[in-house]
């Protein structure tokens, strides 16, 4: 398998888009310039409902929702993208730090969590790189558990159907 070049952004490309959602325009401005000095694409959605449009119409890497929003907050949208089956990881972006938010978050999907404050803009990009390379890691892994599955069951079913059939015995072990 090839090495998934996007894994690591630079300045140069531009590959991996992610979604930053966050109805404080400060916040997100700030979110969106740390993104691409960092080499990602960032799109900016400045509420829950705007953030599902462009998700439908756009692919995106990954998301970051802020968890308080009004009217749909970050846990709600993070509900709808798995209901709708986009299989898009997703960081939680709060204000507080609460255990609460953070296990409600992790059981309805979330990849990760980032508590705002401090040095957060810093740590955002390596965040999103560990959370996109997870993410391609388990699709890589689904595909090579479905690709040996069919090859198994294609086995299968030509030992199984065989009129002949050519056996080894090798040290006592029968090989076909």
């Amino acid at each position: 398998m090839e090495p998934d070049t996007r894994l690591k952004p630079d300045n140069s490309t531009k590959s991996i888009s992610i979604l930053l959602v966050d109805d404080n325009l400060d916040h997100l401005f700030l979110a969106q310039k740390a993104m691409e000095e960092a080499g990602f694409q960032a799109d900016t959605a400045a509420s829950g409902a705007e953030a599902l449009k462009q998700l439908f119409s756009k692919s995106y890497d990954a998301v970051a929702l802020d968890y308080a929003m009004p009217g749909m907050n970050g846990l709600e949208v993070l509900q709808q993208i798995a209901r709708q089956g986009l299989g898009i990881p997703v960081v939680i972006v709060t204000g507080a730090g609460s255990e609460k938010i953070v296990m409600e978050a992790m059981k309805a999907g979330a990849a990760d969590y980032i508590v705002k404050g401090g040095d957060y803009l810093k740590i955002l990009p390596s965040v999103f790189s560990r959370v996109i390379e997870t993410a391609q890691l388990k699709k890589a892994a689904k595909w090579g558990e479905d690709a040996l599955q069919e090859s198994e069951g294609k086995y299968r079913a030509l030992v199984h159907n065989a009129n002949e059939a050519i056996v080894v015995v090798r040290n006592g072990l029968v090989k076909f």
